[in-house]
């Protein structure tokens, strides 16, 4: 069959993914909502009573979070999804990525918080930030309105519980009367401290506080957690915490998501995007000036989206089948040692891959080669752990020191390369430091936990033999070998 997709143009357009952050900006503005892509199965993370929201890094967290604060693109996900419940929301970010200080205390303003209020319970700080946008949207209070700090505006909310309480009830019966409901968001949770413990208590306050506020009709938190958060029990050690983590949901990414994500680019892409709109729905209608194209629905099936990958980059990773199928090589690669891609390195790895083969290709018969997709999956290794260490500085010396090494491997060689040096490198790296390592209350310093901090994060996995695997997204960019694997980066 002939290929539909004008292939220069469509090679031009993929290679401007590599270039495109798919992050919310810290202002919470999605700078182009045409190329938001709504992966069904992220539905659930949008449902009322959908608490806890749990993504990896890059998996789309802040970019909904983003989303949520637009009443524009709630309206669009409303629609698209059937929750005609979005339209009803009216949305305040109770913490995220903007740390201005006017809709919550900043990371240096909670550790003062802590400092001037010992013992306090850290559900209190969360409660305040509500209360005063409460307090502002019923315009109530004028005492606590013209606090200007909030260090008073906590003291005031410690003083004045039993107040505070009625004021709450009193918003949620206004909003039920109106047919409206409130949702504040929380996200980038990782920001609030680079102590462990003291994380712990501040998230479990806003956990608690999640779990409290369910008994109005009108309110809710919505908390975006990264996995080893969630999986902290350190953070769930309060009464009924049980019922909060069955609300949980995460945000997973299939192949057809995955590649979903990269057409609905390339359909509002400049120069391209109207002939792959007319290639994949002939005689469709112009795109809407508000909402964009929406993709058809054949395109979210697997069956329809392998078409499309054919025309894109061929059937095969070579000439036959035994380098494998194009559509499940690419996300397999990229894929954490829990199997979870993150969206970001797929348009990093098929931009990369777009521009080698302009390079090196010019002439392929489709827009990628399947050699610049081995070059660009290797190049989206580089970036992933580099994006790691940006959250987590104490994998690099960790990851750096496997150079060379062949996996599946015995744990003892990994601990063989972590000596003293690398172990002062961990010790010493900021932010926060690895979890188990640092805290568990028997083996606290010994290094085989750095093994388990890795598993938690899925770095590394363990094979039913005991031995350690690391997937490619990984092992690329560190060096490491593995037998019929991606070649590391030199």
């Amino acid at each position: 069959m002939k290929n539909p997709f004008p292939v220069q143009e469509t090679r031009r357009a993929l290679s401007q993914l590599g270039e495109v952050s798919v992050n919310a900006q810290e202002n919470l503005e999605i700078a182009d909502s045409h190329q938001l892509y709504l992966p069904l199965r992220h539905k659930g993370a949008f449902a009322w009573d959908a608490s806890v929201v749990v993504g990896m890094r890059g998996a789309g967290k802040s970019v909904w979070t983003a989303a949520l604060n637009d009443a524009g693109i709630r309206g669009d996900m409303a629609q698209a999804w059937g929750l005609d419940q979005l339209n009803r929301l009216d949305v305040h970010i109770a913490f995220g990525q903007n740390l201005s200080e006017r809709l919550f205390p900043s990371p240096d303003t909670l550790e003062n918080l802590l400092a001037a209020f010992p013992g306090l319970d850290c559900a209190l700080i969360w409660k305040t930030v509500l209360f005063k946008r409460i307090v502002q949207e019923l315009g109530v209070n004028d005492d606590f309105a013209r606090l200007d700090n909030w260090r008073e505006r906590v003291q005031w909310v410690k003083e004045h519980g039993e107040l505070s309480n009625q004021i709450f009830q009193q918003f949620d019966q206004e909003w039920k009367k109106i047919g409206r409901q409130f949702l504040f968001v929380m996200d980038a949770l990782d920001l609030l401290s680079n102590d462990w413990s003291k994380l712990q208590e501040l998230a479990k306050g806003a956990l608690r506080l999640t779990q409290n506020l369910r008994m109005y009709s009108s309110m809710r938190i919505k908390m975006f957690l990264r996995p080893d958060m969630f999986e902290d029990d350190a953070l769930w050690t309060f009464a009924d915490s049980s019922k909060l983590k069955q609300s949980k949901v995460e945000l997973q990414w299939s192949p057809v998501d995955l590649y979903g994500l990269i057409l609905q680019r390339l359909v509002h892409a400049d120069g391209v995007g109207k002939e792959i709109r007319d290639a994949l729905d002939p005689g469709s209608m112009p795109v809407e000036s508000g909402r964009g194209y929406r993709l058809p629905k054949y395109c979210r099936t697997e069956e329809g989206m392998k078409e499309i990958v054919i025309f894109l980059a061929g059937k095969f990773m070579g000439t036959d089948p035994r380098r494998g199928g194009t559509f499940t090589w690419i996300p397999k690669h990229l894929a954490d040692a829990k199997g979870r891609v993150s969206p970001r390195s797929m348009l990093l790895a098929v931009g990369e891959a777009a521009r080698i083969t302009e390079e090196d290709y010019g002439t392929h018969a489709t827009a990628l080669h399947h050699e610049a997709i081995r070059q660009g999956v290797a190049k989206a290794s580089e970036i992933r752990v580099d994006e790691l260490a940006e959250d987590y500085p104490w994998i690099k010396p960790l990851v750096d020191a496997l150079d060379g090494l062949l996996v599946p491997c015995a744990p003892d060689e990994l601990l063989n390369r972590w000596d003293e040096r690398i172990i002062k490198n961990v010790t010493g790296a900021g932010k926060l430091p690895p979890r188990k390592f640092s805290t568990d209350g028997v083996q606290a310093g010994n290094p085989a936990l750095l093994i388990d901090d890795l598993e938690e994060l899925a770095v590394l996995s363990r094979t039913s033999d005991g031995r350690i695997n690391i997937p490619d997204i990984f092992r690329i960019k560190s060096g490491m070998k593995r037998k019929g694997g991606v070649r590391a980066v030199r």
